[in-house]
């Protein structure tokens, strides 16, 4: 049975429990996802030596007991995490692995399955049975940061100083602004400020409001999401802000969507690009090269088997991460952890065509403060989780000062990286007039691997 004081209904003989098991009844108010992570550690003292891979800083373990702790949080699957009800986590097997204690560490005892449990006081239960192991003698290989040269190090370098010692206010980017009158005034306060191209986000249009801002990546040019119709039309009024707090209206001229979003409420290629009327004054947004991997090395879809890192968002503790910010509906700068940087453009999906289970298709973010996976991998205290309305707003890298876009949202996690497909960007660039194509960011000065 799953434990000693719960068996699910209509499952047969629980001797053997299912992998993922999850009950909601009639009174569930909570809905929430038992995330785990499986963390590798050290069960006592061992030689280790210092070396790197690629871009990696690592250390190796030799001979050394090793056990597999795991992470446990329990996440909300609606945007207001308060509706979780009392959530309580124990462990089936307290003789396998220990109950998470308060930082959401359950510790393994001994090699064995366990199963862990959350109930919630509304009665939503969610359980995941896991496999433990304590080796006696075994290695381990671990990252402890990346090399001082690399790209990586610079991308987290350039926003972890920005962001010491920051209180959460400096995530907004406005001290002052008054949309009905086009009033807007920048955030001395905020961490960000100063960066060259800030002004490349708009506060607002005339058509989404104060949502899915969109970034420029042209002088004439700004991208948005595709799904559900949540970008700009022909006439609408969008506003950006130098760095004097002018602002600067511009008019949607005409508007082209990825030619592979036909047919698709959200396509894996979810952009819109907007032509404005004329130029506007304001630096753009840069964008990567299409197959950053050379930079990145260590970066899913790039990072060895050796890190094992999980497909998604749920990536293992443990494993490298590329500092990264976003805004969003609410208009602040948050800093995200990038865990997959795509280097390859997305294949074209028709309607009713299923995507293989394993497959990078967007730009992979971890962005809440409060979130484990957050303060476990890259966590930084200026975190903020997307919530309804921030589709089509952009995440950007931090690279010399300047901002470098990676994509807009299309999920709370994930947006679509159209550095990689720059090809049809470009062609769409050009159908849409007004002499522009994508600039690249100059890394000349950082190595590839």
């Amino acid at each position: 049975m799953i434990d000693a004081t719960y068996t699910p209904p209509n499952l047969g003989d629980l001797a053997t429990p299912p992998s993922v098991y999850h009950k909601c009844g009639p009174r569930c108010s909570s809905a929430f996802a038992l995330i785990i992570a499986r963390d590798n550690a050290p069960n006592g003292s061992g030689s280790v030596v210092p070396g790197q891979i690629d871009d990696l800083v690592v250390q190796t373990y030799t001979s050394v007991p090793v056990r597999t702790d795991y992470k446990v949080n329990v996440e909300s699957l609606v945007p207001a995490s308060s509706v979780v009800k009392n959530v309580t986590v124990t462990s089936s097997d307290e003789t396998v692995l220990l109950s998470p204690d308060s930082n959401g560490t359950a510790t393994a005892v001994a090699t064995g399955t366990a199963t862990l449990v959350a109930r919630a006081s509304d009665g939503e239960l969610s359980a995941r049975r896991v496999d433990v192991t304590v080796s006696p003698s075994a290695s381990l290989t671990t990252w402890t940061g990346y090399a001082p040269d690399s790209l990586a190090h610079h991308c987290n370098s350039q926003i972890d100083g920005l962001t010491a010692g920051k209180p959460v206010t400096s995530m907004d980017l406005w001290s002052y602004r008054n949309d009905s009158q086009s009033s807007y005034t920048w955030n001395e306060g905020c961490w960000a400020y100063g960066i060259a191209n800030i002004g490349c986000m708009s506060p607002y249009n005339t058509y989404t409001g104060v949502g899915g801002g969109g970034a420029l990546i042209t002088p004439r040019h700004a991208v948005f999401c595709h799904h559900l119709g949540y970008y700009p039309r022909v006439g609408t009024k969008v506003r950006y802000v130098r760095s004097d707090n002018t602002t600067e209206e511009v008019t949607v001229e005409a508007v082209e969507a990825h030619p592979y979003t036909a047919g698709w409420i959200i396509a894996k290629q979810d952009i819109v690009i907007c032509k404005y009327d004329r130029d506007i004054s304001v630096p753009f947004a840069k964008v990567l090269p299409a197959d950053p991997s050379g930079y990145f090395p260590s970066s899913p879809p790039n990072a060895s088997a050796l890190y094992n890192a999980t497909i998604g968002t749920h990536l293992s503790i443990g494993s490298p991460y590329i500092r990264a910010c976003h805004t969003s509906q609410t208009k602040k700068l948050a800093v995200s952890a990038i865990t997959v940087l795509p280097n390859t453009p997305t294949p074209r999906y028709e309607p009713g065509e299923t995507p293989p289970a394993i497959e990078y298709s967007g730009v992979k973010h971890i962005t809440g403060a409060s979130d484990y996976r957050f303060s476990d991998i890259g966590g930084n205290p200026l975190g903020q989780t997307l919530s309804v309305g921030a589709s089509g707003a952009p995440a950007f890298l931090v690279i010399n000062n300047e901002l470098v876009i990676t994509n807009v949202w299309s999920t709370p996690t994930e947006g679509y990286a159209f550095y990689t497909d720059a090809t049809i960007v470009n062609g769409m660039l050009d159908d849409l007039g007004g002499g522009y194509n994508l600039t690249e960011v100059d890394l000349s000065e950082f190595p590839t691997w």
